[in-house]
């Protein structure tokens, strides 16, 4: 009996049959993806929080306090380096760009980039003395690392190298390549990042862990210098010869001093300590959130000290000492992010307002003290201007104003207002405007560059649908979708995302404030979500760039 099942043993069948089997194979295989589960994401996390938390807090350690315009510190580029070993060691390849200003990491291959986009410098920490543990040591106490830069920006930092590094060592599928960018001039204007994207091409998109989870609007960005020409006055009994006051632009001044010279130095005293109780009682806080933001009464806090003793007890204190003075004025505050300047205590305006209730020969200094007190005063919504207040989107941020730093020239004095323009506003119209109220007192306006417009993601943005998403999968809760008055280096490029690396609830929001801190645990959290949503990104089967 014969079997109707014959087999084939025709040698050039054969052939034909594995090749087109070795052929559907491959290309079965190349377009497989290797995605590294959740769970796995998980461990993987928790596994290496010990290493992030101590690279962190060495992080801390460098003091990459940079300036606008100037060559990188040897600090910010011994920190990059320190970068650059640690990142070797997980598998990228490093390198420099836009002459040095910037710090690139890359992993994968592919014609599209998924970006991360962080910085390496910091603000000054301000005031030390008001710190709970050291600002540059990086302490790890109660599980919480302590200093500047633990939250803006080095966590962002910590977060999505150690989510590459799980995605890397669990064999994950890089269909695009990963680059994390990391510029040095971000606290001064975007100085690196405008001139590296002006040289390289942008990302396809990507994410700024530069804030906290997840930012739906920011605010536009002004610096308006508002300039006083050195004016000689005839002189009267008292007369400001110096002033000085903040350490950043984007940061609430938490102290500035002013020089004096009183034709009878116990009668200006006498003036001085009256106008300071004045202010103390008339000038309470605008809202609690400095109470609550600082943990302290956030009440004027001004002193005033002979000259001499001034520079006994703290010495080089005085930035460029006058030719004549005998009496120094002190404001202290409460040190902040310009951003949110309701949330500190101006020492500028504070001293200003005291300056203001002075005999003062009418020189630059005093025609200063009056605009700020008359125009500003504990208003920080540029509201003394006169600004436009409806909004086309009601959930979106409202216009702030922090003058934040004192310049002094040889042309005169010039206040920087840090403006975070709402969507109610442009940059236009508050040059336009607050130069007009300047000029009454014999000043004129400029704007610093750059300057930024406000956006707002609608609901269909496929980064933002992307990032919501991503959050829910991994938390198990919807995002909160945040419009913020900060603005972060998502507006130096098209088509990325703010996303982290701070849980407001859980975490605190201490940019540029005294005790800046993350928890450790936030640090196993984020590697987690960002591990989910770069792999997301990075192996999405459609481009997920706006049009």
């Amino acid at each position: 009996m014969q079997n109707s099942n014959k087999i084939s043993f025709n040698p050039i069948v054969n052939i034909l049959c594995l090749l087109v089997t070795f052929t559907l194979l491959s290309g079965c295989q190349e377009k497989t993806l290797h995605t590294v589960d959740l769970e796995t994401i998980k461990n993987e996390a928790q596994k290496h929080t010990p290493e992030m938390a101590s690279f962190l807090s060495e992080l801390i350690t460098y003091k990459s306090i940079e300036q606008a315009n100037q060559p990188l510190l040897p600090e910010t580029k011994a920190l990059m380096e320190k970068i650059f070993r640690k990142a070797e060691s997980m598998g990228f390849t490093t390198r420099t760009a836009a002459d040095g200003l910037v710090g690139i990491l890359e992993y994968g291959q592919g014609e599209e980039v998924v970006g991360v986009v962080a910085h390496l410098d910091i603000v000054a920490a301000g005031d030390e003395s008001q710190w709970q543990h050291p600002p540059y040591e990086g302490k790890i106490v109660d599980d919480v690392i302590w200093g500047r830069g633990a939250q803006d920006d080095r966590a962002g930092v910590v977060g999505t190298m150690w989510a590459a590094k799980i995605l890397i060592d669990n064999d994950s599928t890089f269909s695009r390549k990963l680059r994390i960018i990391l510029t040095t001039k971000e606290e001064t204007g975007f100085g690196a990042a405008t001139k590296y994207f002006a040289e390289e091409e942008p990302p396809t998109y990507g994410i700024v862990p530069d804030a906290i989870y997840i930012i739906r609007a920011e605010n536009g960005y002004l610096d308006a210098k508002y300039l006083f020409e050195t004016l000689t006055a005839e002189e009267s009994e008292n007369t400001i010869t110096h002033w000085q006051g903040g350490n950043a632009v984007n940061s609430i001044p938490d102290r500035s001093i002013a020089v004096l010279y009183a034709s009878s130095v116990d009668t200006a005293r006498q003036q001085i300590l009256d106008a300071a109780q004045y202010v103390q009682q008339n000038f309470p806080p605008k809202s609690k959130d400095c109470t609550e933001a600082s943990g302290n009464e956030c009440s004027a806090d001004i002193k005033v000290y002979d000259l001499n003793a001034f520079n006994q007890e703290f010495p080089n204190q005085i930035t460029t000492p006058p030719l004549n003075g005998n009496l120094v004025i002190v404001a202290h505050g409460i040190a902040g992010h310009s951003s949110t300047p309701e949330k500190g205590r101006n020492a500028i305006v504070d001293l200003a307002l005291v300056l203001n209730r002075l005999t003062l020969t009418k020189n630059h200094y005093a025609k200063a003290a009056e605009f700020v007190a008359g125009n500003i005063a504990m208003n920080t919504d540029g509201s003394n201007f006169q600004l436009n207040t409806e909004k086309s989107i009601a959930e979106a941020a409202d216009t702030t104003a922090c003058l934040s730093v004192i310049e002094q020239n040889t042309n005169g004095i010039a206040f920087n207002i840090n403006y975070r323009t709402g969507i109610a506003n442009t940059n236009q119209e508050i040059l336009q405007k607050s130069g007009n109220a300047v000029a009454q007192f014999g000043g004129s306006v400029s704007a610093a560059q750059p300057m930024f417009d406000a956006y707002y993601y609608q609901a269909d943005d496929p980064l933002l649908k992307a990032a919501q998403q991503s959050f829910k999968t991994v938390t198990g809760v919807d995002a909160p979708l945040i419009p913020i008055a900060a603005t972060t280096q998502v507006k130096s490029a098209p088509n990325l995302i703010a996303y982290g690396p701070v849980e407001a609830s859980t975490d605190g929001v201490h940019f540029h404030s005294v005790n800046e801190r993350m928890p450790v645990s936030s640090l196993t959290r984020n590697a987690v979500l960002y591990a989910h949503f770069l792999q997301e990104l990075i192996q999405s089967p459609v481009s997920l760039a706006r049009e």
